[in-house]
């Protein structure tokens, strides 16, 4: 009986010990290349056979201009993958990345997906897909990609999905990065109808009309036509639907933000939630 309790033991540590094994593959971080081998189930040389012709079949997006991407996505990339949805179907080009290494145990793993939603599943992250995109190793073929990204401020939480989630959290880190604005300002709050881009933006423009209050009371002088020109292009003006009066024909918005005060149908006067939120700006 003890020897059989002893086996049984034996069994469940070494399911546990590869099943760790996987998981170690299949994350971030170092693995001894003996290792990434002993988990590898294609040669070079069967890799190679495998690449005959893909270039062709799938070249990289336009855009990228013939030049394979690095960690510096370019506009376009953040532009299309932020749109995408749990179920935005997607297709990725087989056996892409080359043996040898964890990512192309990864690749192996996670290219069987058939939406974002799998994708993300199987241990996949925005920053993947961007990588992916931009190397021409995936493709989009259909199912739902919103106009825009969506707008977290005006969803209610319990229709945002594990995608939407995963793409909002890696955006703001990314745009904190590139912008150099602290991560905690970049927060969207329920109510404010901002996008992180329209936050981060505004966060610029609230930073550089600061700077230029700053700089003109210094020099003793007004702020100048050229100070307001400079502070408004940063700005990110929302979609305004209801500015019918200054819309063309079949027009069904326009960009417009009011700043400053404003009186309101009863007669009140009070501030605007932009000139409370930036009050340099205004």
């Amino acid at each position: 009986m003890k020897a059989k309790t002893t086996s049984a033991m034996k069994a469940k540590k070494t399911v546990a010990m590869k099943a760790k094994g996987m998981t170690n593959l299949l994350t971030r971080g170092s693995v001894d290349k003996k290792t990434v081998w002993k988990a590898t189930k294609m040669t070079k040389e069967q890799w190679q056979k495998h690449q005959v012709g893909m270039a062709a079949k799938w070249p990289l997006p336009a855009y990228m201009n013939g030049e394979k991407g690095h960690m510096q996505f370019k506009q376009e990339t953040f532009a299309i993958v932020t749109c995408w949805t749990k179920d935005t179907k997607i297709q990725y080009r087989p056996h892409a990345k080359a043996p040898g290494s964890k990512s192309h145990i990864r690749y192996e793993k996670y290219s069987k997906a058939k939406t974002v939603g799998e994708a993300l599943k199987l241990s996949t992250y925005p920053v993947d897909w961007c990588w992916d995109l931009e190397r021409g190793f995936i493709k989009v073929v259909g199912g739902h990609i919103r106009d825009e990204p969506l707008n977290i401020s005006k969803v209610d939480e319990s229709q945002i999905t594990a995608v939407d989630k995963a793409i909002h959290t890696w955006y703001k880190r990314e745009l904190s990065r590139k912008l150099g604005l602290p991560l905690s300002e970049l927060a969207i709050f329920a109510g404010c109808n901002e996008t992180l881009d329209d936050r981060a933006s505004r966060l610029l423009a609230q930073k550089d009309a600061k700077e230029r209050l700053e700089a003109a009371d210094r020099a003793g002088r007004i702020i100048s036509d050229d100070d307001v020109l400079k502070v408004l292009e940063k700005w990110s003006f929302m979609k305004n639907s209801s500015r019918v009066n200054v819309m063309q024909k079949d027009q069904v918005w326009v960009y417009s933000d009011t700043l400053g005060e404003l009186r309101d149908r009863q007669g009140d006067v009070h501030l605007t939630a932009a000139t409370r939120r930036y009050p340099q700006v205004s």
